[in-house]
């Protein structure tokens, strides 16, 4: 009984200073611990993670930027940020900032990239108001923008271009990201009409899709026609109407462009001039049109006007 006694002596103090021990108020921390701190997962040089406070400070999106889209956003305010991202390394990277630091610890095929620090949001303020500038500026252009990376795949466009694919008939639509279908350019920029069915395949609208080559893709961006193509269809039935009514006049009509050329006449002027069709198709210009009559003799020479000694006389 006595053993018992002091076994039991022994083990409960033990005990309670172990749980007085586990228990006990914990001092605050010299540096408290950084909740929600920005950071960026590369995978072979692509963003293919970002936390939310990295997206709304940054301006970079999941899958369409790489290690050099960062590295020109931050190498002003960071000049020893590297300028590729070394895939096949290990180990960390500590850059020291103006009361914010970047952390890069590198790992097998990619890298993370953390901001610490309260101060990242500052140092970057002249970047955050371009974005969100740049981002209200393609939200709100009324004509579609896209772009496509090395390989043709779709990696960013703007709400005009959404809204363009949802009038795509559903049999039509690939799923491919792709509204127009281009050929390849071995570089420079160029521009291309291209007709698209929209909503029914009996139906097409005529675009202006223009495109500029960049070193990871290449951006598009596309113009309705369809106000352009209404005009010069306007333009063409007013002619042809013209065209009708003086083709049953009985005297000779020629109208002639602002570019001195002649643009229509009717068959009265052949019979009138003698001036053969093959001649007045190609559109020759007024004063051709002219020496050809005299040639013929259906216009008089033009008076020579010799000055006098009491003035200009014929």
């Amino acid at each position: 009984m006595t053993d018992l006694i002091l076994i039991f002596a022994v083990v409960l103090p033990t005990v309670a200073l172990g749980i007085w021990w586990v228990l006990r108020p914990q001092k605050p921390a010299d540096q408290p611990v950084e909740k929600d701190v920005p950071a960026i997962l590369f995978r072979d040089g692509v963003i293919e993670h970002a936390t939310d406070s990295a997206l709304a400070n940054l301006p970079i999106a999941i899958g369409a930027h790489n290690w050099a889209d960062l590295h020109n956003i931050l190498v002003p305010h960071y000049p020893d940020f590297p300028p590729v991202a070394h895939a096949k390394d290990c180990g960390e990277l500590v850059l020291k900032g103006n009361g914010s630091d970047i952390e890069i610890i590198w790992h097998e095929n990619g890298a993370t990239v953390l901001f610490h620090g309260a101060k990242e949001q500052s140092v970057l303020a002249p970047d955050l108001e371009e974005l969100k500038v740049l981002r209200q500026v393609s939200e709100h252009l009324p004509y579609p923008v896209w772009k496509l990376d090395k390989s043709g795949a779709l990696v960013w466009h703007n709400d005009a271009y959404a809204a363009l694919r949802k009038r795509l008939p559903k049999a039509s639509d690939n799923h491919s990201g792709h509204l127009f279908e281009l050929p390849a350019i071995a570089g420079g920029s160029d521009t291309k009409r291209v007709k698209l069915a929209l909503e029914c395949p009996e139906i097409f609208e005529w675009f202006s899709v223009t495109r500029k080559p960049m070193s990871d893709g290449t951006f598009y961006h596309a113009t309705s026609l369809i106000e352009l193509i209404r005009a010069e269809e306007a333009q063409r039935d007013f002619v042809q109407t013209l065209a009708k009514t003086f083709a049953h006049l009985s005297i000779g009509l020629a109208i002639f462009n602002r570019d001195r050329q002649l643009a229509l006449f009717n068959p009265a002027l052949v019979d009138l001039t003698s001036l053969s069709v093959s001649f007045l198709s190609p559109r020759p210009t007024i004063d051709s049109f002219f020496d050809a009559m005299r040639e013929n003799r259906r216009m008089p020479e033009p008076k020579t006007i010799k000055p006098g000694a009491n003035g200009w006389r014929i």
